[in-house]
C-alpha cells in the first residue's frame, strides 16, 4: 500500500481475525462494494474497537446462558434432550 500506484486506487485496509471473528464479514463485504462500485460504502471499525465490541457481547451472551442454565437445570442428573427442549423457548438461549 506504500507503493504510489496503489495509494491511487484509494483502497481502504481491513484488519481481520478469523480466529476471533472480527472484521471477517466486513472485509467481504467492503469487497462487494468495491466489486460493484457502492458510492457509499461502509466504514469498517478500528480493529480493536470491533474486538472490543466482539468481547463485551460474547461475555454478555455467555453471562445470561449460564443464568439460565444455572435457574433451569436443578437435577445434575437430568438427560440434555428435554433440558434442551426447554431451554429453546429462551432468546437467550438461542442467542
Amino acid at each position: 500500500m506504500q507503493r504510489k500506484e496503489f495509494r491511487q486506487l484509494n483502497i481502504p485496509i481491513v484488519e481481520t481475525s478469523a480466529h476471533e471473528n472480527v472484521n471477517v464479514d466486513v472485509a467481504f463485504l467492503l469487497l462487494a462494494q468495491l466489486i460493484d462500485r457502492v458510492k457509499n460504502r461502509i466504514r469498517p471499525l478500528s480493529y480493536n474497537e470491533t474486538a472490543r465490541n466482539r468481547k463485551e457481547m460474547l461475555d454478555s451472551v455467555s453471562d445470561s446462558f449460564q443464568a439460565l442454565i444455572q435457574s433451569h437445570v436443578t437435577d445434575h442428573r437430568a438427560v440434555w434432550t428435554p433440558v434442551y427442549r426447554e431451554l429453546l423457548k429462551y432468546p437467550a438461549f438461542q442467542r
